[in-house]
């Protein structure tokens, strides 16, 4: 840390270090996409991506499913359908300032009503969204991805919207459930 914090290119490996790891985690044509939909700059989209990645806690479940003990095609497929649920949280914190807001101070200011909602995702979830968890889980399944590994992809995938919930329950000063 104290090399990196030091050296004349600091800024270059940094990026270079981002660039990679986001790419590696969602792709080329995401970052791209998101740049043509949401009218944002690469770098915004990366500060979205550091951003999404912190508060949807996906590290734990990329090791998880790397980790884990499956047919490979499984594993891809948890890996695309990962990617897909992390490109929708981006484009949402794309909305909500990453680029014009730092995202320590977007982790910040959405963390605590995201991890809410991800603590309660099992009983906010209700008709549709529940069916279609429960889909992406049985897609995952018969591709023959372990049941956590599935489990964990599908509830990053759950937390669709839990950006401009806890967005919007912080601006209103209202619970993150009564919103819900």
């Amino acid at each position: 840390k104290r090399d990196i914090l030091g050296h004349r290119l600091r800024r270059e490996i940094i990026a270079t270090r981002l660039a990679n790891r986001m790419v590696n985690r969602i792709g080329m044509i995401h970052p791209f996409e998101l740049v043509e939909e949401e009218g944002a700059s690469l770098a915004a989209v990366a500060a979205a991506f550091v951003a999404a990645e912190q508060l949807f806690a996906l590290s734990p479940v990329w090791q998880a499913i790397e980790a884990a003990a499956m047919p490979e095609q499984a594993r891809l497929l948890l890996l695309r359908r990962a990617a897909s649920a992390l490109r929708t949280h981006m484009a949402d914190l794309l909305r909500a300032g990453a680029g014009v807001v730092q995202p320590s101070q977007l982790i910040g200011e959405l963390g605590g009503g995201v991890a809410e909602l991800s603590r309660g995702a099992d009983k906010f979830l209700g008709g549709e969204a529940l069916n279609q968890s429960q889909r992406l889980r049985g897609e995952l399944a018969s591709a023959g991805a372990p049941k956590r590994e599935a489990a964990l992809v599908a509830h990053v995938a759950d937390l669709d919207g839990a950006v401009g919930l806890a967005r919007l329950a912080r601006e209103s000063h209202l619970p993150v459930p009564a919103l819900t």
